[in-house]
């Protein structure tokens, strides 16, 4: 098992693309939460957590964080994409199909995201 210059790359720039979506998603999760209803301000309650995709597409969050939350997930996909395609210019197919597992799940997630945000009309 070798590494080549194609997979080295894509495992690069997986793991650039990875850094920058997990910083627009945390920034979403610090900023987001002072326009939420009284009782979900507390990002590290329980009951924030498990809202936070229906609140954060709420109409009191802006639109700005909303977009830069979608983007995020969106960056995240494409990163996990990118380090399965590096693992499959490696020859491990087995990883590969694994993270192209993960690359679903989070694009029916980013899907589920998108279709809320659009559901909220041009100006929420």
């Amino acid at each position: 098992m070798t590494i080549g210059i194609p997979s080295m790359v894509l495992f690069a720039a997986g793991l650039a693309v990875l850094v920058v979506a997990a910083a627009k998603i945390i920034r979403a999760f610090a900023t987001a939460p002072k326009y939420f209803p009284p009782g979900y301000q507390d990002p590290w309650s329980a009951e924030t957590r498990y809202a936070f995709n229906y609140l954060v597409l709420g109409p009191a969050v802006p639109r700005a964080i909303q977009r830069a939350y979608i983007h995020g997930y969106y960056l995240a996909c494409a990163a996990f994409g990118l380090v399965a395609l590096g693992f499959w210019a490696m020859g491990q197919e087995i990883y590969a199909g694994l993270l192209a597992f993960v690359v679903f799940i989070f694009a029916a997630s980013a899907w589920g995201l998108v279709r809320g945000y659009r559901e909220l009309g041009p100006e929420g």
